[in-house]
């Protein structure tokens, strides 16, 4: 051996010393601050009690923690069963994504749905639906929830998963899938994350920099832009699609170990009435500027009614640029208006494999889906093909879809039908072709119509009006349906007495004393109609079933602060150990603050959101609620003074800035207002929603003129905001009585993309 061949192997042998030291030692580090009782549990399940000394597996509150920042981690959703399951009961997991699981309210989702119908399939047995997930969460997340599958020793696992792998944890929109384009590296990472040395790293380092945590929480909470278009050809998409495939098949092996039957169903999406969020544009830009000029063509054809026309335009543009994504839907309408359904069809889901922003599971993820289920000898349940089958036009759009993904209730409803029939022939029941409850009858009995309903169409038209959803070609015609959708459930609960709807909660919580799902909504409805009392009983109701529950403490907490309860019991309430442990005294003193300053207690609320600060000082959510609070209270200098102190700790949040503009603005300090706005504008140029402020503020101390400028803005970037339609119209009828005044020189910029 020679000399340069015995110096590389010993330096070969050093290295390896070092790194089974340094793992040595990492292990260590990790018993010592297990022993130390130091982090929380990675699992989503963990071990409880109930009041009887039932042992249950629950829901982990910090199970988020793994994959989202504290401050604005969700919940897990709601699960308490017993570890030794009774008797007589058929339990059914449901392991899902977004569409899945009921966002914006899993009370309504399809799990909660299945469970009715499934009970008429199964008589003489008890049956459990669990539905498991995480806003937000995609197949890296499914995947570690699903090793708990074993925990709760169900006899079928239901998986209807694809949506979010793009914008999830780890996917190539997501901040932390910017880390990375290895789908080996993204594993090893929520690997690492198990650990209760990275948890401690983790709070460590936020600890050290609070303003950042600040900073990343709004930009966290920033939709998704045009900025992050993915070409066809972006190899970040194939990992994507690479890590699906890993997790999917981690997936359905865990539920095979867990459950002698298991159901992996596509993913259908909302294809005929959502236009792509994005498109991607040649490199070439020679080529591209031919592509946009034949795209002017076959829009002006198409406007001047043109349509054969038009749509041959539509098809030399797709020549020039196969996989341009508003032009294959744009393409795709004019087919289907022209009679040909076949070319339409194919168009649409085209359109929608080529969006440069996809949201939506694309046809390659439903082929993962489908090989996986195969590989396993497993029969996928094609739940894409059962939209397409019952959709109105053969091409699932608004008659089964709320936006792009979420189903409305008949679809999920029909969904639940179909794999409750599925379940009931595969276990054997004995009854898979019993009838099960009409869709009416399930709606009453989850207080859907139409309180649950009114509750999901307020929040899914407040997020059409940011990006991406603003650029959409389909964006006008989607607001317009929800909310005429909205205002029809507003009338009849208008139109409704409220005896009715008192006797109506009543009714259901007698009928279903053991769900905790329905009284945490009767709680939320009664204090809505102002039935304290009632809904303390409900809120009660619910906390006594869901014991480990922040929100349903939360709950309860604010029905007592409505009651005149004050902080110290609230917060015996929020935390009764009194440990502090996490984020989620602070998450939820805000929550119940916000629901007390929406009921008119600002008062109230100001306690709560004092101690939000005292726990956390750089919270600029806690400090914009504190701001609103004291100015509602007539204390409009105690306000500002809030809003300096909270730019003093973190100076680089627009939306601190942009309260601090109103504030001003409504005291009459309009220059400062203006440089406060001005400084906004240049930390983050697309938040059009402090031009609708500004004119908000404007008008309520008569300044209609100068409001005018700010709303005209703001119309441009959301034309179709009915609040900011509205407004607009009230100032038109205001300003003949108004003297003129010239805009804020603010006022007179153009708007960023200009």
């Amino acid at each position: 051996m020679s000399a340069a061949e015995r110096r590389r192997g010993g330096w070969a042998r050093r290295i390896a010393w070092a790194a089974v030291g340094l793992a040595v030692l990492l292990a260590m580090a990790e018993g010592v601050l297990r022993l130390c009782g130091a982090g929380y549990s990675p699992r989503y399940l963990v071990p409880g009690k109930n009041a009887d000394g039932t042992e249950v597996w629950m829901d982990n509150a910090f199970f988020a923690y793994r994959f989202f920042p504290r401050r604005t981690a969700p919940l897990p959703l709601p699960v308490r069963v017993p570890r030794e399951r009774e008797a007589g009961t058929l339990r059914v997991a449901v392991l899902g994504d977004t569409a899945l699981l009921g966002d914006p309210d899993p009370t309504f989702g399809t799990g909660r749905v299945l469970e009715p119908l499934l009970q008429a399939k199964v008589p003489g047995k008890r049956v459990e639906v669990l539905s498991l997930g995480l806003k937000g969460g995609n197949s890296h997340v499914m995947r570690e929830i699903a090793r708990d599958l074993e925990r709760l020793h169900p006899d079928a696992v239901v998986v209807l998963a694809g949506n979010n792998e793009i914008s999830g944890p780890y996917g190539p929109a997501s901040p932390t899938g910017r880390l990375h384009t290895s789908s080996r590296i993204a594993r090893l990472l929520i690997l690492a994350n198990r650990t209760r040395l990275r948890q401690t790293l983790a709070s460590w380092w936020s600890s050290r920099a609070p303003a950042r945590e600040d900073a990343q929480t709004w930009r966290g909470a920033e939709p998704l832009t045009l900025r992050d278009r993915l070409d066809r050809a972006d190899p970040r998409l194939r990992t994507a699609e690479r890590s699906f495939r890993k997790n999917y098949r981690a997936v359905v092996a865990l539920a095979r170990d867990a459950a002698p039957v298991v159901v992996p169903c596509t993913v259908p999406v909302n294809l005929r009435d959502c236009a792509p969020f994005a498109t991607a544009y040649l490199s070439d830009e020679t080529e591209a500027q031919r592509v946009r000029e034949t795209l002017r063509a076959a829009l002006a054809l198409e406007k001047a009614g043109e349509d054969d026309q038009a749509y041959r335009k539509y098809q030399e543009a797709l020549e020039l640029q196969p996989d341009h994504a508003e032009a294959l839907f744009r393409a795709a309408r004019l087919a289907e208006k022209l009679g040909n359904a076949d070319a339409a069809g194919r168009l649409y889901r085209q359109a929608c494999d080529a969006d440069a922003l996809p949201l939506r599971a694309t046809g390659a993820f439903n082929e993962v889906i489908r090989d996986v289920a195969h590989q396993n000898r497993i029969e996928p349940f094609d739940a894409e093909a059962l939209f397409a089958e019952v959709s109105e036009t053969g091409v699932p759009g608004n008659d089964l879809f709320l936006d792009h993904v979420r189903f409305t209730f008949g679809a999920r409803y029909r969904l639940a039908s179909e794999l409750a029939s599925r379940l009931a022939w595969e276990l054997d029941t004995g009854a898979a072709d019993a009838e099960v409850p009409p869709q009416e009858d399930v709606s009453g009995q989850l207080l859907y119509s139409p309180w649950g309903k009114r509750f999901e169409l307020d929040s899914i038209v407040h997020e059409q009006l940011v990006q991406p959803f603003l650029r959409q070609a389909t964006h006008v015609e989607t607001v317009e349906r929800l909310r005429e959708e909205w205002e029809a459930c507003d009338r009849r609960l208008k139109e409704m007495p409220g005896n009715m709807a008192h006797a109506i909660f009543a009714r259901r919580q007698e009928q279903w004393t053991a769900d905790p799902w329905l009284s945490a909504r009767s709680a939320f409805y009664l204090m809505q109609t102002g039935d304290a009392e009632r809904a303390e009983q409900a809120a009660e109701a619910a906390l006594g079933l869901w014991p480990h529950r922040y929100d349903a403490r939360s709950m309860l907490a604010f029905v007592r602060a409505m009651r005149g309860t004050g902080l110290a019991e609230g917060l015996a309430i929020l935390d009764p150990d009194g440990e502090r442990k996490g984020y989620f005294d602070v998450q939820y003193s805000i929550s119940t603050a916000k629901k007390l300053a929406g009921a008119g207690e600002h008062a109230k609320a100001e306690p709560w959101l004092r101690h939000a600060l005292e726990r956390d000082p750089y919270n600029s959510d806690a400090s914009i609620e504190l701001a609103q609070s004291l100015y509602r209270q007539q204390r409009a200098d105690e306000a500002v003074e809030a809003l300096k102190e909270a730019l003093a700790r973190t100076p680089d949040n627009p939306l601190l800035w942009d309260e601090l503009s109103v504030l001003y603005c409504l005291i009459g300090e309009w220059s400062l207002s203006d440089e406060a706005l001005e400084r906004s504008e240049r930390l983050a140029p697309y938040r059009f929603h402090r031009l609708f402020r500004r004119a908000e503020a404007l008008s309520r101390i008569r300044q209609y003129r100068r409001a005018l400028n700010p709303i005209v803005r703001y119309l441009e970037a959301v034309p179709e905001d009915p609040e900011a339609i509205a407004l607009h119209e009230l100032l038109l009828s205001k300003l003949p009585k108004q003297e003129p005044a010239d805009p804020s020189p603010v006022e007179r910029k153009r708007m960023p993309w200009e």
